[in-house]
């Protein structure tokens, strides 16, 4: 349950303690409280100021309460996009992420609900406009220019993001493969399904000899003869 008032007094006093036997400044402190292992020496040491409470409640406890003012300060666009990234690469390990941010794991975790709050209410539905569809043709050309793997969600988040989040990664992929790569290999204009594509489509399915369509992988069709059709496309 939460701490009782008497806790946390004897915690203060404890921190104080600790830092007055070992000399610590109030930097060495912060630096101490907010980026240093749960196994260190000064967390049982503070613990046994409170013996009913386990070493790894008072750890997040005194996290939260005694971090550096400071470090809550106003997020950045480039701090945002760090965020993100950390997020994904560390597996939303916050303590990681924290240290990377000079910042408390607490707010980096409260941030990005924050930010995915506002993505959700940001994204758009229905009809994409001229200009949406040539900035995500931009993206991903610079990406695979980049040698990313545009097969990968994580691309594609990416990508939405770089689309300033107005679309999901799915819609952003979904787009892409469905409607503007097809325009592209067309030389910019839309194909249409015709008699051809249909012919070859059912030689391939029959070339798999399978009891039914279920046991096809769609991706593993698409022919440079008919590169205007992605794996969704052929499937339907």
């Amino acid at each position: 349950g939460p701490f009782s008032k008497e806790e946390k007094t004897q915690i203060a006093l404890a921190i104080e303690q600790y830092q007055k036997e070992f000399g610590l400044t109030e930097d060495a402190l912060d630096e101490l409280i907010l980026h240093g292992e749960k196994r260190d020496g000064f967390w049982p040491y503070i613990a046994r100021a409170v013996p009913y409470r386990p070493v790894r409640a008072v750890y997040y406890h005194v996290r939260r309460h005694y971090e550096d003012p400071s470090r809550r300060g106003k997020w950045v666009p480039s701090e945002d996009q760090k965020l993100r990234e950390l997020t994904e690469k560390t597996r939303a390990d916050w303590d990681r992420v924290a240290s990377n941010l000079n910042r408390a794991a607490s707010d980096c975790r409260d941030r990005l609900r924050e930010l995915q709050a506002m993505e959700r209410a940001a994204n758009k539905k229905g009809r994409w406009s001229r200009d949406e569809e040539a900035r995500l043709v931009e993206i991903v050309q610079r990406f695979k220019s980049e040698g990313r793997a545009m097969d990968r969600h994580g691309t594609w988040k990416l990508v939405s993001a770089d689309m300033g989040h107005a679309r999901t990664p799915r819609q952003c992929r979904n787009k892409w493969t469905d409607c503007l790569l097809p325009r592209l290999n067309n030389e910019g204009t839309t194909p249409h399904w015709g008699d051809a594509d249909y012919a070859l489509l059912c030689l391939k399915i029959a070339s798999l000899d399978l009891d039914s369509d279920e046991g096809v992988r769609w991706n593993t069709l698409i022919d440079e003869r008919w590169n205007h059709w992605s794996g969704k496309i052929l499937q339907k």
